[in-house]
């Protein structure tokens, strides 16, 4: 797969989502023109970084709300050439029509059944536990991340917590 390696950045403090592009050019913005290599431990206590998975969900263009619409179009694209959004780590997923659990989180991780590494989506289902009297469960599934559209990106990890949460 010939993908370009971008990421995106958790930032603790402000609780907000910002890409980064390189890591590097995302260091040199924040701490200057020099990097500091010292100081770089200090900076990721505050944030957390994930990395572009290569692939794009299967969110149609109609189903993008006004604000991401208009995102996409002050980058100087075209509603034709919308695609689906960038399937990062971290992302929480919904499982294409006809799978057996309903979510999932995208992870870095190894996939037990084919024995692969790579980016992989952990399945959360939330079942009703009836013998504990109504709680909820998880159960945790892993599947190989390998092509564009098997997966809606709803949300992640870090701005939509409640997502992962039973209902």
């Amino acid at each position: 797969m010939n993908r370009k390696i971008k990421f995106r950045a958790w930032d603790k403090r402000r609780e907000l989502m910002a890409p980064l592009g390189s890591l590097e050019s995302w260091f040199m913005a924040m701490m200057g023109s020099t990097l500091e290599p010292e100081l770089v431990p200090l900076f990721m206590e505050d944030h957390i970084i994930m990395q572009y998975t290569g692939l794009k969900d299967s969110t149609k263009w109609e189903q993008l709300t006004e604000v991401e619409q208009k995102e996409w179009l002050n980058r100087g694209e075209t509603k034709e050439t919308w695609n689906g959004k960038e399937i990062y780590e971290g992302d929480i997923v919904k499982h294409p029509p006809g799978s057996l659990t309903k979510i999932g989180v995208v992870k870095h991780g190894f996939e037990q059944d084919w024995g692969q590494t790579g980016f992989i989506v952990e399945s959360i289902d939330l079942m009703e536990d009836y013998l504990h009297k109504g709680k909820y469960h998880t159960s945790v599934d892993t599947l190989t991340l390998q092509r564009n559209g098997d997966y809606e990106v709803i949300g992640n990890i870090y701005s939509n917590p409640e997502l992962l949460e039973a209902t």
